[in-house]
């Protein structure tokens, strides 16, 4: 019996072809983007205050006591791996000494998310 020969599917291709069929595949992308970007702000805003990730949690615990971060919230979300709410990212940006500023834009259509994701 002959074995099929497996031919990897182009990552663009994959993602126009299932974003086009579930827009969810697309949303899915988008959001994975989002905590990816909210990782990377609070943690330069962590390192610009120069604070430990512990200190970080003491920082804004003391913000709002009636509030409880933990540090495996903190290690979550610089991880990308959480979502946080907008309150809670306030807080922790505000224990860095930052503010939170939000925006709107168009969601991109599904080529343009392949070619954001193929810069990056």
């Amino acid at each position: 019996m002959a074995q099929a020969s497996y031919q990897p599917i182009p990552l663009d291709e994959l993602i126009t072809d299932l974003s086009a069929h579930n827009p969810a595949v697309l949303r899915g992308i988008l959001y994975r983007d989002l905590y990816v970007k909210l990782a990377r702000s609070l943690r330069q805003a962590r390192e610009a205050a120069g604070l430990s990730q512990q200190e970080l949690v003491n920082a804004a615990n003391a913000l709002d006591p009636k509030h409880c971060i933990t540090l495996s919230m903190v290690v979550e979300v610089e991880g990308g791996f959480f979502n946080p709410t907008l309150y809670t990212l306030q807080l922790l940006l505000n224990a860095c000494g930052q503010t939170l500023v939000l925006s709107t834009v168009a969601l991109p259509k599904p080529n343009e998310v392949v070619t954001h994701l193929q810069e990056t």
